[in-house]
């Protein structure tokens, strides 16, 4: 029946029996040929037609039964589109999505139940209605693989059991700790991961280690090299995106009672006496009575959302303010409840006790860098430049985005032989659509972007300036002290060494504006003898306050006082 009234309606209003495939050329010219052929081939026994902007050669799309060439804008595009259409249904509407571009809601007009959206890595999902949420956040960047995860509104599937593996035999005489991560610290693919796996190792000869660690997809491979030194590794399951919530962003995701129950179990059965907990997303964990508790700020949060909302304009600095806002109501809160809060340097310490938290329950243990694995490299000649910032940190897309836009085209006419490599990390162009709502730009072919890399001394080895152009950062950053152990000369903005005390021209070169740090790395390539005194000042920096089994004593004597202290509880 519903077949008849279909044909009944089409003869009644004339069109064609025989729906098409509309592809719509929202995206540049290779993604979208790319998207063209991928269709013909998956419908091969329908019309196809071509809709996009001038000039679109046919021999370049022989395989499409016609080709629509449209005018800019959206309500020119769409009167034109429907001209030339002719009132023939459209099957199917696959098209490119892309976060800019009039046209790429042309498809939602002319065919609004036949969308089939690609996005930049070449995969496709059904837009529809009957399933939004997958709709919407693959739209917002999000893989194909990661969207049809349920959301807090429904059925919730049977959640994977959190793994635990055992490590080396406990001791009686060795104090017990339990360390909380919303990651497994390895492999070192971060400032974060990095500082939590040396300080770790570095403890491990007087402590049982109990590393409690949320798990995306890390296997038995990732979890090897942290059994060698801890007594337990416990997996618990995340999902990769946020559940709609009133928390700040990135906290939702880690509100697991899966992690409370066992963390409370361990800590009971095992006789564990402090709970630290790493980085502010978890400062709301539920942390088991009697147990001594730590949290450790790898940043001030809600300081870097407001240096983030200071150069905002327009309708994202109302956004920024919103979320700094919801950062400092959470942070301040929840780190009121712990015995210890443990800052990166003394000026994240003073941010907090202006914020309102007492001076005398705040400890400073820097970030620091093996001085063992991080040696001096000899001097080298090659025009190249190093910046490494995993994208998964947004101050780092930030910075990258000052270095190509700003710097970058003030380098390139005096030095035109110049390389930039950036190590952007693992997942580098997941994370930036998720921060910037954007693909990735075309980068020169003078700019190489990597992946995560294992192992970044051979990159400081052949770089002769590495370079930190930040404009928003808090904590410290461990980068920083890699290079300056390495003995690399360093240009820096002055956010990017915040809180290491270096002084700027003996250990680092510090500007902020593009044209003073442009002039800066100038001068360092032409100036043999201020680079080798900039870089040897700041290796003779590091080994005197920034080794990692210093740094680690300081945080052993704050277990040790809290294993003993008495005092009054802290206020809930």
């Amino acid at each position: 029946m519903v077949v008849f009234v279909k044909q009944w309606l089409a003869r009644l209003l004339r069109r064609s029996r025989t729906p098409a495939v509309a592809v719509f050329l929202t995206s540049d010219a290779e993604r979208s040929r790319g998207m063209a052929r991928e269709m013909r081939e998956l419908v091969p026994d329908r019309p196809h037609l071509l809709l996009g902007p001038p000039p679109l050669d046919p021999a370049a799309f022989a395989y499409a039964d016609e080709v629509i060439e449209l005018p800019p804008g959206l309500f020119a595009a769409w009167r034109v589109a429907r001209r030339r259409l002719g009132g023939r249904w459209i099957a199917l509407a696959p098209f490119v999505w892309s976060p800019a571009g009039a046209l790429r809601w042309l498809p939602w007009l002319l065919a609004p139940r036949k969308l089939l959206a690609f996005n930049a890595a070449g995969e496709r999902h059904h837009l529809r209605l009957s399933c939004p949420l997958a709709s919407w956040r693959f739209l917002r960047g999000e893989p194909v693989g990661d969207i049809y995860r349920p959301a807090w509104w429904e059925a919730q599937p049977a959640v994977p059991p959190p793994q635990v593996f055992a490590g080396r035999p406990t001791a009686s005489h060795r104090r017990r700790i339990a360390i909380v991560t919303p990651y497994l610290p390895f492999p070192l693919s971060h400032g974060g991961a990095i500082r939590v796996f040396n300080l770790l190792r570095a403890l491990a000869p007087a402590t049982d280690l109990y590393l409690f660690a949320f798990a995306e997809r890390e296997t038995e491979r990732e979890v090897a090299p942290l059994l060698d030194f801890c007594a337990r590794v416990v997996l618990v399951p995340t999902p990769r995106w946020d559940p709609p919530s009133l928390s700040p962003p990135g906290v939702a995701k880690f509100r697991s009672p899966a992690m409370e129950a066992i963390l409370s179990r361990m800590v009971a059965d095992e006789g564990i006496r402090i709970v630290q907990v790493e980085y502010t997303q978890l400062a709301h964990l539920a942390c088991p009575p009697g147990a001594r508790t730590i949290l450790v700020e790898h940043d001030v949060t809600f300081d870097l959302h407001r240096q983030i909302r200071r150069r905002a304009r327009g309708r994202a600095r109302f956004a920024a303010a919103l979320t700094e806002a919801r950062w400092r109501a959470y942070e301040l809160r929840h780190a009121r409840r712990f015995h210890r809060v443990v800052a990166m340097s003394d000026d994240d310490r003073d941010r907090l006790v202006q914020a309102g938290l007492p001076r005398d329950r705040i400890a400073v243990v820097p970030n620091g860098v093996d001085l063992d694995r991080f040696r001096p490299a000899p001097p080298v000649f090659t025009p190249e430049l190093l910046f490494i910032g995993s994208f998964r940190h947004f101050p780092n897309v930030l910075g990258f985005q000052f270095l190509l836009d700003r710097i970058w085209p003030k380098l390139r006419p005096a030095c035109p032989e110049w390389r930039l490599t950036v190590v952007a990390g693992a997942d580098h162009r997941y994370y930036w659509r998720r921060h910037t709502g954007g693909d990735l730009p075309a980068l020169p072919p003078e700019v190489e972007l990597l992946d995560f890399v294992e192992d970044v001394r051979p990159l400081y080895r052949r770089a002769m300036i590495v370079v930190a152009p930040l404009v928003v950062s808090a904590g410290t950053n461990i980068k920083v002290l890699e290079a300056l152990a390495m003995e690399r000369p360093l240009v820096s903005t002055t956010v990017g060494v915040a809180g290491l005390g270096l002084t700027p021209g003996e250990h680092a070169s510090i500007a902020d504006r593009p044209d003073d740090f442009a002039a800066a790395v100038l001068y360092l390539l032409w100036n043999a003898g201020a680079r080798h005194g900039l870089a040897a000042a700041g290796r003779a920096f590091v080994e005197a306050r920034y080794g990692w089994d210093a740094l680690a004593q300081r945080l052993a004597a704050i277990w040790d006082h809290l294993s003993g202290a008495s005092g009054p509880e802290p206020r809930p």
